[in-house]
């Protein structure tokens, strides 16, 4: 299961993730069908994606 929730941006939000150590499992990118999006694992195991 992955939870998607939608930022208004992408980047940044990458930008202060990786600041805080998260480590991204993909992204950011541009999906084919539109939106932009990266994902990362919590440390309970959880995938989060965030999109815009």
């Amino acid at each position: 299961m992955v939870f998607t929730v939608n930022v208004d941006d992408v980047d940044a939000l990458c930008d202060e993730l990786t600041a805080r150590g998260v480590e991204l499992l993909n992204g950011p990118m541009d999906r084919p069908w539109g939106p932009r999006t990266a994902s990362f694992r919590e440390p309970d195991g959880h995938i989060w994606e965030i999109a815009s």
